[in-house]
């Protein structure tokens, strides 16, 4: 009960994020076309955090065209996320993920670049957002466990600097010519990404999204289960298995617990960090989600970078997205071998 309690106050406080994060208007043009060759393609795809909206990352986006990597954002608004606060389950985001990247593969290999890009919006009226919590069942033990054991592994990984994959690995999808973008997800964005990237079925749908991106980065994602709190329950089933692509997972820190009020406190415990870690002020953070959760994504590919005085939305400090902060990772997205 007190997780639920917890879990309803994390939900609530939410809507009130400073104005400046929710201050601009989509689309965004782009100014740098792609190279007319390319298959694996700096072009960003961002995946908005937990009951945010697409306009909310807009100053990401601007940032990333500033530097010639062109972005686009998966279409949502707040209440888009009504099914997922209700019975957990995230395949409604997952849809309109799927719905973004497919766009964006399908225009690359169509057009071999882009000068601007609006990305479709995703039909999805009230009716269907009742439909979605009547339908949708949690997912029981059974269920999960057929889900583990009926995958196929994953063959061959990435090359850990945006080379081109392995043939296993590459997309099979002859409408897309094989072109893959990178994903950039923020707070619960970034494990959403990794269920996109699974082969195993989420919810009786596997989507299959190494055929489509190369790279992820993450910003402030839980990466770390916290077995007492239900709303892990998919960053458990994420850690079933090890990234398959490139990782780069960006951890903010600077608001320790102990000197950052209850806000952060209660936001790390809700991570899953132990009562007694607090009371020894061990735990540092970005303000929502510690370093040691941020930091743990597995995968042979992973990189980890951390950054000072960052925080996970734009509070008194500077944030992922703040432009000065955006060089710290996005470099990552122009490297080769």
């Amino acid at each position: 009960m007190t997780h639920r309690l917890a879990h309803i106050l994390l939900l609530s406080l939410v809507f009130l994020l400073p104005s400046k994060f929710q201050s601009f208007q989509f689309p965004i043009p782009f100014t740098t076309p792609i190279p007319s060759k390319t298959k694996d393609a700096n072009v960003v795809v961002i995946v908005p955090g937990f009951l945010t909206s697409s306009t909310s990352y807009l100053p990401l986006a601007q940032s990333l065209a500033k530097r010639n990597i062109p972005a686009v954002i998966v279409p949502l608004s707040i209440w888009h996320w009504i099914p997922c606060m209700m019975n957990g389950c995230v395949s409604p985001i997952l849809k309109r993920l799927d719905h973004t990247v497919q766009h964006v593969c399908t225009t690359l290999a169509n057009k071999g670049g882009i000068d601007e890009m609006v990305i479709p919006e995703y039909e999805y009226s009230v009716l269907d957002c009742v439909q979605d919590l009547i339908n949708r069942k949690s997912r029981n033990i059974k269920d999960e466990m057929e889900e583990c054991s009926s995958s196929s592994p994953m063959d061959g990984t990435a090359n850990v600097l945006f080379g081109m994959a392995p043939p296993s690995m590459k997309n099979n999808n002859n409408n897309t010519n094989q072109v893959r973008i990178c994903l950039v997800g923020h707070s619960a964005g970034g494990w959403i990404s990794r269920v996109y990237l699974s082969n195993r079925p989420y919810y009786g749908k596997a989507y299959k999204g190494t055929n489509y991106v190369h790279s992820l980065i993450t910003l402030g994602t839980p990466h770390l289960e916290a077995p007492a709190n239900p709303a892990f329950r998919d960053v458990q089933w994420c850690n079933r298995e090890s990234l398959p692509i490139r990782g780069i997972a960006v951890a903010g820190v600077g608001s320790w617990s102990h000197l950052s009020g209850l806000w952060t406190k209660h936001s790390y415990a809700f991570c899953g960090a132990q009562q007694d870690e607090e009371e020894n002020n061990l735990i540092d953070g970005d303000g929502m989600t510690p370093v040691y959760s941020t930091l743990a994504m597995k995968g042979k590919h992973v990189q980890r970078v951390t950054l000072n005085d960052v925080t996970h939305y734009p509070w008194k400090k500077r944030w992922y997205g703040d432009d000065d902060v955006v060089d710290s990772w996005a470099g990552y997205l122009m490297k080769r071998r």
